[in-house]
C-alpha cells in the first residue's frame, strides 16, 4: 500500500485516485483520524510511521500539479485530518505526535506557510479556506498554558518564527495579501498575545520566544517607509499601536517593570522615535491618524500621580520620554511648535505646567534632582526667548499658563517650597522673571504690562511687602538682592517714558510698596536693621535720589501723584521717638537723608512759592 501511494509514476497515481475512488487514501484518513488511542499507538509503533510518512511526503510534495490534485480530488481530506490532529484538544495526542512523528507533520505545515512562492501561498489561502493558518492561530492564542509552553519548547519556535517572518516580510504585496486575505487574523493573535493580561503568559513569551514577536512589531512601528506605516494605520485599524499604548499606560507596576527590563526599552524607544521624528509629514500623520493616542499616553505617564511610577520612569527609562517632550517644547522650528499648540490642544505644555505647580513637595523635589532641571529650564528658555513672535504666541495661545504657573511658584506661601526653588533651581526662574522686568526693549515690557495684566510685577510687589519676616530675610540673603535691585533700577531709570508708564500703568504699586516698607511702624528693629545693612542702603538711596532729583517735572509729579508719601515717610523717620533708631539712621546712612532734607529746605523756595 505504501509503495503504491509513494509511486513516482503520475499515471499510476491518477489511476489510484480515479479508479479506486480514493478508497486507499480514505482508509488512511480514517486510520489517521481514528478516535481510538489504542489504534493510533499501534499504527505509530507497528507500521514504523510509514503510512504517516507517505502522507507527509504527499503534503510536502514540490509538484504544484500534485498538490492541486490532492486539494481538489481528495476534497481536502488529508489536510483536514492533519488540521484536526494539530488542533486536537487532547494533550496526550498532541504530545505523542510531537515526540513520535518527530515533528514532521507540523514541519511540513510550517514549510507550506513559509513557502516563498507567492502562487503557492495564494492557493493555500484560497483553496484551503485558511484552515491551516487558522489552526496555527488557534494554537498560538490558546489559553492553555501547558499547551503554549510545550509548543514553544518542543517545536523550537518554528510555528511562531514562520508567523514572524510573514509579519516582517519586506514584500509589500505579501503583507497586503495577508492583511486582506487572512482578515488580519495573524496580527490579531499577535496583538492578543502582547496585550494578554496574564503575567505568566507575557513573561514566558519574553523569555522563550527571545522577544521575536515584539521585535517584529517594533520593526513595523519604526519602519521608515511611509507607505508601510500608512497601510498599517488604515488597514489594521491602529490595533498594533493601540496594544503598545495599552502596554505603556498599563497601571500594573509589575507589568511596566518587566517591560522596561525584559524588552530593553525597545517599545518605548520606538514610540519616542516616532514622537521626536524630524519628518513633519510623519508627525502630522501620527497626530491626525492615531488620534493623539501615543502622546496622550505619554502625558498620562508624565502627570501620573503615583510617585513610584514616576521614579521608575526617571530611573529606568533614562529620562528618554521626558527628554523627547522637552525637545518638542524647545524645538526651534516655529511651524512645529504652532502645530503642537493647536493640534495637541496644549496637552503637553499643560502637563508640564501641572508638574511645575504641583502641590506635592516630594514630587517637585524629585523632579528638581532627577530630571536635572530640564523641564523647568526649557520653560525658562521659552519665557526668555528673544523672538518677539514666539513670546506673543505663547502669551496668546497658551493663555498665559506658563507664566501664571511661574507667578504662582514665586508667590507661593509655603516657605519650604520657596527655599527649595531658590537652592535647587539656582534662581533660574526668578532670574528670568527679573530679566523680563528689566528688559531694555520697550516693546517687550509694554506687552508684559498690558498682556499679562501686571501679574509678574504684582507678585514681586507682594513679595516685597510680605509681612513674614522669615520670607523677606530669605529673599534678601538667597536671591542676592536681585529682585529688589531690579525694582530699584526700574525706579531710578533715567528714561522719563519708562518711569511715567510705571507710575501710570502699575498704579504706583511698586513705589507704594517701597513707601510702606519705609514708613512701616514695625516694632521689629531687626527687620529695619537688616534692610539698612543687607540691602546696603539701596532702597533709601534711590528714594533720596528721587527726592533730590534736579528735574522739576519729575519732582512735581512725585509730590502731586504720590501725595507726598515719600517725604511724609522721611519726616516720620526723622521724628521717630526711638533714640536707637535715630542714631542708627544718622550714623548708618551717613546723614544722607538729613542732607537731602537740608538741601530741600535751603533751596531757593521758588518751587514752594509757586505751589
Amino acid at each position: 500500500m505504501i509503495q503504491l501511494i509513494s509511486a513516482s509514476l503520475s499515471g499510476l497515481l491518477s489511476r489510484l485516485v480515479v479508479g479506486l475512488r480514493e478508497r486507499i487514501l480514505d482508509s488512511v484518513i480514517q486510520l489517521i483520524s481514528a478516535s481510538h488511542s489504542g489504534l493510533l499507538s499501534r499504527l505509530v509503533v507497528g507500521l514504523r510511521e510509514r503510512i504517516l510518512d507517505s502522507v507527509i511526503q504527499l503534503i510536502s510534495a514540490s509538484h504544484s500539479g500534485l498538490l492541486s490534485r490532492l486539494v481538489v480530488g481528495l476534497r481536502e481530506r488529508i489536510l483536514d485530518s492533519v488540521i484536526q490532529l494539530i488542533s486536537a484538544s487532547h494533550s496526550g495526542l498532541l504530545s505523542r505526535l510531537v515526540v513520535g512523528l518527530r515533528e514532521r507533520i507540523l514541519d511540513s505545515v510550517i514549510q507550506l506557510i513559509s513557502a516563498s512562492h507567492s502562487g503557492l501561498l495564494s492557493r493555500l489561502v484560497v483553496g484551503l479556506r485558511e484552515r491551516i493558518l487558522d489552526s496555527v492561530i488557534q494554537l498560538i492564542s490558546g489559553s492553555h498554558s501547558g499547551l503554549l509552553s510545550r509548543l514553544a519548547v518542543g517545536l523550537r519556535e518554528r510555528i511562531l518564527d514562520s508567523v514572524i517572518q510573514l509579519i516582517s516580510a519586506s514584500h509589500s504585496g505579501l503583507l497586503s495579501r495577508l492583511v486582506v486575505g487572512l482578515r488580519e487574523r495573524i496580527l490579531d493573535s499577535v496583538i492578543q498575545l502582547i496585550s494578554a493580561s496574564h503575567s505568566g503568559l507575557l513573561s514566558r513569551l519574553v523569555v522563550g520566544l527571545r522577544e521575536r514577536i515584539l521585535d517584529s512589531v517594533i520593526q513595523l512601528i519604526s519602519a521608515s517607509h511611509s507607505g508601510l506605516l500608512s497601510r498599517l494605520v488604515v488597514g489594521l485599524r491602529e490595533r498594533i499601536l493601540d496594544s503598545v499604548i495599552q502596554l505603556i499606560s498599563a497601571s500594573h507596576s509589575g507589568l511596566l517593570s518587566r517591560l522596561v527590563v525584559g524588552l530593553r526599552e525597545r517599545i518605548l524607544d520606538s514610540v519616542i522615535q516616532l514622537i521626536s521624528g524630524s519628518h513633519s509629514g510623519l508627525l502630522s500623520r501620527l497626530v491626525v491618524g492615531l488620534r493623539e493616542r501615543i502622546l496622550d499616553s505619554v502625558i498620562q505617564l508624565i502627570s501620573a500621580s503615583h510617585s513610584g511610577l514616576l521614579s521608575r520612569l526617571v530611573v529606568g527609562l533614562r529620562e528618554r520620554i521626558l527628554d523627547s517632550v522637552i525637545q518638542l517644547i524647545s524645538a526651534s522650528h516655529s511651524g512645529l511648535l504652532s502645530r503642537l499648540v493647536v493640534g495637541l490642544r496644549e496637552r503637553i505644555l499643560d502637563s508640564v505646567i501641572q508638574l511645575i505647580s504641583g502641590s506635592h513637595s516630594g514630587l517637585l523635589s524629585r523632579l528638581v534632582v532627577g530630571l536635572r532641571e530640564r523641564i523647568l529650564d526649557s520653560v525658562i528658555q521659552l519665557i526668555s526667548a528673544s523672538h518677539s513672535g514666539l513670546l506673543s504666541r505663547l502669551v496668546v495661545g497658551l493663555r498665559e499658563r506658563i507664566l501664571d504657573s511661574v507667578i504662582q511658584l514665586i508667590s507661593a506661601s509655603h516657605s519650604g517650597l520657596l527655599s527649595r526653588l531658590v537652592v535647587g533651581l539656582r534662581e533660574r526662574i526668578l532670574d528670568s522673571v527679573i530679566q523680563l522686568i528689566s528688559g531694555s526693549h520697550s516693546g517687550l515690557l509694554s506687552r508684559l504690562v498690558v498682556g499679562l495684566r501686571e501679574r509678574i510685577l504684582d507678585s514681586v510687589i507682594q513679595l516685597i511687602s510680605a509681612s513674614h519676616s522669615g520670607l523677606l530675610s530669605r529673599l534678601v540673603v538667597g536671591l542676592r538682592e536681585r529682585i529688589l535691585d531690579s525694582v530699584i533700577q526700574l525706579i531710578s531709570a533715567s528714561h522719563s517714558g519708562l518711569l511715567s508708564r510705571l507710575v501710570v500703568g502699575l498704579r504706583e504699586r511698586i513705589l507704594d510698596s517701597v513707601i510702606q516698607l519705609i514708613s512701616a511702624s514695625l516694632s521689629h528693629s531687626g527687620l529695619l536693621s537688616r534692610l539698612v545693612v543687607g540691602l546696603r542702603e539701596r532702597i533709601l538711596d534711590s528714594v533720596i535720589q528721587l527726592i533730590s532729583a534736579s528735574h522739576s517735572g519729575l519732582l512735581s509729579r512725585l509730590v502731586v501723584g504720590l501725595r507726598e508719601r515719600i517725604l511724609d515717610s522721611v519726616i516720620q523717620l526723622i521724628s521717630a521717638s526711638h533714640s536707637g533708631l535715630l542714631s542708627r539712621l544718622v550714623v548708618g546712612l551717613r546723614e544722607r537723608i538729613l542732607d537731602s532734607v537740608i538741601q530741600l529746605i535751603s533751596a531757593s523756595l521758588s518751587l514752594w512759592a509757586t505751589v
